[in-house]
């Protein structure tokens, strides 16, 4: 290659940084002002007349966020593609780091997830993850996307779905293994595993369990509205989640995840927003 064209690659590559990094910094700005006006409004919210002033600031301001998304979503793609082909770890951190940035600033400024955009960026970012598997970056990029994507308003106080009496659906056989299925609605599923002991779901399945001794099964949640919750634990003995309208909302440490949260997390990056269905361990 001709020093000519390297320095026109070198350019170009470097205009495309640039671009990132303009974007990244502009929205984090506005988003920085978001802050401060909610903390004015708040603060005074007895000043009826300025706090109406201070709302239509903030209303101004998330409208300008969302009107440059499209500006953001992209540099959020530049960002990860570059991380996949990063040549050192170094640089694909770096990249990783800006795009976590930009995905943050999507959800602090509540741009409401756009399908087709989604779809690009999910797509981009398992294949950083695959080959950023090591890497502690690529998940907290990861679990970041996954927690925007799947995000919507706190519905309140939820009760915890596993101390909830529910039906069970456990006739199935396929390929000689149980399919054991328990449906949950409007209620939160932390799949941490600190209280599944004591909880009614347990004993459902420890009865299931006495009933065939010795038989292989699956155990399938179906998720309809349930806020899901994982904070980075041994996860409850769930074979598959079957969801629709479902929250997710991943608080985990910053390292490498087990297998199976990495499992977990890198099929919700594709799945839809709506619903899905993913695989969380093998079945028991």
């Amino acid at each position: 290659m001709s020093s000519s064209v390297k320095k026109v690659n070198s350019k170009e590559q470097s205009l495309t940084i640039a671009r990132r990094m303009f974007w990244v910094a502009t929205v984090g700005v506005v988003v920085a002002l978001i802050g401060v006006v909610s903390g004015w409004i708040q603060q005074d919210a007895n000043a009826k007349k300025f706090g109406n002033r201070l709302l239509a600031v903030e209303s101004s301001l998330r409208v300008l966020t969302q009107t440059v998304a499209p500006q953001i979503y992209q540099s959020i793609n530049d960002s990860l593609s570059a991380a996949a082909v990063a040549l050192n770890r170094t640089d694909a951190v770096k990249d990783l780091q800006t795009a976590t940035a930009g995905i943050n600033q999507l959800s602090v400024a509540n741009v409401p997830p756009d399908a087709n955009q989604l779809k690009r960026t999910g797509e981009i970012l398992k294949r950083v993850t695959t080959a950023n598997s090591q890497t502690p970056e690529a998940w907290t990029a990861a679990v970041q996307f996954v927690n925007y994507k799947y995000h919507s308003t706190p519905a309140g106080s939820l009760p915890n779905c596993i101390f909830q009496p529910t039906g069970t659906r456990s006739g199935m056989k396929v390929d000689n293994r149980w399919m054991v299925s328990f449906p949950y609605s409007n209620c939160t599923l932390s799949l941490d595993d600190e209280q599944y002991a004591k909880s009614i779901l347990a004993d459902q399945l420890d009865t299931f369990k006495t009933q065939h001794p010795n038989e292989p099964f699956s155990l399938v949640l179906l998720l309809n509205n349930v806020e899901v919750t994982y904070h980075g634990g041994m996860l409850i003995p769930v074979t598959r989640l079957e969801f629709t309208n479902t929250t997710f909302r991943f608080n985990v440490p910053g390292t490498v995840p087990e297998p199976s949260t990495q499992m977990l997390t890198a099929q919700l990056l594709t799945e839809g927003v709506s619903g899905g269905a993913v695989q969380v361990q093998s079945g028991m």
